[in-house]
């Protein structure tokens, strides 16, 4: 994840126009190339945060900070109060551990096969966890039976797939073992429109004396060769869009920062996102009133906030993220104020926050936002793989490199 390492390598062809089959198998080389990687760390490390390092220092993740992250994605899993549970890509179980035990039903599936080990190893007769060995299949589905998932977790695993189109087939793929008021958790994703500055400050660390343009140069190199997905917001949007559109449900979506107590890579540059499915008929969030932090009383805007949001008025927006821009507020002093699901990320600029007095108010139709629908910074990892397919091909003739 940066927050796991590893770099998949590529065997495929190298043509930019591929039939539905292509596209599949394409898929498929790259999930088996990282569940490769990530079964060589958990056999030779049997520590579930093994593979955990800052994108930034390029450093293992401290205990602590792992403790802040893990803890971060256990609350607002909890916060959603369901009862059957479906995680994709659980790894070695960390957060279902912490979830199970509060559950009815927590099922697991990851493809690598010696994290799933890991993960049965730690399951308890109080941690009462099915886990299977899979990727984007959803076929154990059925042969488990048993009740619909009213919950799905994707918790920092979006950022190893391809493209944003994978990420809408293995939702369309779960979507009819979901309740009708389902809810499906996407946690820890990299923000797209931030890449560039996160390279940079990876690219000072390097080369602290670099000048400006070789900083730039250094950002733009790491940018373009990053084997991670990066999205923003509207990608989201429109993958809950297309899942209303196949089956004429409707879902709703909200966009979280992660509120960690400590100034790291994983609370910068990540963000949470919370599909909602609605019962059919049921009513969607409308538009709060809204007030921006610049119109605020100037003299003490964060007292005027919390009076502005105590009085239920709506929602405050534009709220300088004090990680990112070096004042303002912190998601984590926000959240701890107001709670997780009073504070958004800026739709318009990932550096601000929004803070509404009603979690509600945050939450947007998919269907009726055309900024949800609008074009937003992506970076997909599948052209570093083609790239590297292409590189394979021709110095070792399709040979893994």
């Amino acid at each position: 994840m940066t927050g796991k390492m590893g770099t998949p390598h590529s065997v495929d062809s190298d043509a930019i126009e591929r039939t539905p089959q292509q596209r599949q198998q394409e898929w498929t080389q790259f999930t088996d190339q990282w569940a490769q990687v990530y079964r060589s760390v958990y056999e030779d490390d049997q520590d579930v945060l093994a593979g955990w390092t800052d994108f930034v220092t390029g450093e293992r993740l401290s205990e602590d900070v792992m403790s802040q992250w893990l803890e971060c994605s256990r609350r607002r899993v909890a916060a959603l109060a369901k009862r059957s549970v479906l995680e994709i890509g659980g790894g070695t179980g960390m957060l279902a551990a912490k979830l199970a035990p509060s559950v009815d039903r927590y099922v697991m599936s990851d493809p690598a096969a010696a994290a799933s080990d890991v993960m049965m190893a730690r399951a308890t007769d109080s941690t009462p966890i099915t886990v299977r060995a899979a990727a984007h299949e959803t076929h154990y589905l059925d042969a488990l039976g048993g009740p619909l998932f009213d919950c799905v977790v994707i918790n920092s695993v979006a950022q190893y797939f391809p493209e944003c189109a994978y990420l809408s087939f293995v939702l369309a793929q779960i979507t009819p073992y979901l309740a009708d008021d389902a809810v499906i958790y996407l946690g820890d994703l990299r923000i797209a429109s931030l890449h560039h500055e996160q390279c940079r400050e990876r690219a000072r660390r390097l080369n602290p004396f670099a000048s400006i343009d070789d900083i730039d140069g250094a950002a733009t190199r790491l940018a373009q060769s990053d084997p991670e997905l990066l999205v923003s917001p509207g990608h989201i949007g429109r993958c809950g869009a297309s899942l209303g559109e196949e089956d004429g449900s409707q879902w709703s979506v909200a966009f979280y920062p992660r509120p960690m107590r400590s100034d790291c890579d994983l609370a910068r540059y990540r963000f949470d996102a919370v599909l909602y499915r609605a019962r059919p008929g049921a009513s969607l969030p409308v538009a709060a009133a809204v007030t921006r932090w610049e119109d605020l009383d100037r003299v003490d805007r964060a007292g005027a906030l919390h009076d502005y949001l105590r009085s239920g008025a709506g929602e405050i927006v534009s709220v300088p993220n004090s990680l990112l821009l070096g004042y303002g507020l912190s998601p984590f002093e926000l959240a701890q104020q107001y709670g997780e699901y009073a504070v958004s990320i800026g739709l318009d600029d990932p550096k601000r926050l929004w803070v509404a007095a009603s979690a509600d108010a945050l939450r947007f139709d998919v269907h009726a936002n055309d900024w949800l629908r609008s074009s937003h910074d992506i970076h997909e990892p599948i052209t570093v793989f083609r790239k590297r397919t292409s590189s394979a091909s021709s110095t070792h003739g399709g040979g893994l490199s």
